[in-house]
């Protein structure tokens, strides 16, 4: 087993052509380093703009301001100082709320 970011995986598993998701993908690191050590196709989806905005594409990487849900449509999106925090359920470190698009995950992959 091999591990990313705090995330463990096979990396047998995982071929140049496989396809990675990363729901809430925040800084990009993740997704970064999955297409770097095992040369798959990864997208980053990130529904917090601010954390949107930072990430940086790469050839086999994709990014996607959406949220995933089990609608397509606007959403309200709780944002916390703890950027791994952040939720659609408002809890005591959400300080601030926006409108965020979301999709569903079939959707998003047939795209």
């Amino acid at each position: 087993m091999d591990r990313i970011s705090g995330h463990t995986f096979f990396k047998w598993f995982l071929q140049r052509d496989s396809t990675v998701i990363d729901l809430g993908a925040n800084s990009g690191t993740f997704c970064r380093l999955m297409s770097q050590k095992c040369e798959c196709i990864c997208y980053e989806v990130e529904r917090n703009p601010d954390r949107f905005a930072r990430l940086d594409g790469m050839a086999r990487v994709k990014p996607s301001n959406l949220a995933i849900a089990d609608r397509a449509g606007t959403m309200s999106f709780f944002v916390a100082a703890n950027r791994e925090a952040s939720s659609f359920v408002r809890t005591s470190e959400s300080n601030h709320e926006i409108q965020v698009a979301a999709v569903r995950l079939d959707v998003f992959t047939q795209q």
